[in-house]
């Protein structure tokens, strides 16, 4: 399902906040349009939502902190797991 997304504003204000969406969600943009406003400029995307992005909308909406995504550290174990596939590994 394509998603739309808009940004308005001018100079580095503008290019800041469409970078850090580009980065943060990793969108697949299927078409971008920009307009010439009375404020400045105008960009809307449609574009396909990528799964890390919509891990993130999702972590978002339901108000969970980053950092909590995740297993702690303390509780990973200490040594590697083998694993013994057709009887090869240890």
């Amino acid at each position: 399902m394509l998603r739309f997304k808009y940004f308005s504003g001018n100079g580095a204000q503008l290019e800041g906040a469409i970078n850090g969406w580009l980065e943060t969600y990793e969108p697949e943009v299927t078409q971008m349009s920009t307009a010439v406003t009375g404020d400045g400029v105008a960009v809307s995307f449609l574009f396909d939502e990528s799964f890390r992005g919509q891990e993130r909308r999702l972590t978002e909406e339901r108000g969970m902190p980053q950092e909590e995504i995740g297993a702690p550290e303390s509780n990973m174990p200490d040594d590697p797991v083998h694993v013994v596939i057709d009887g090869i590994g240890q």
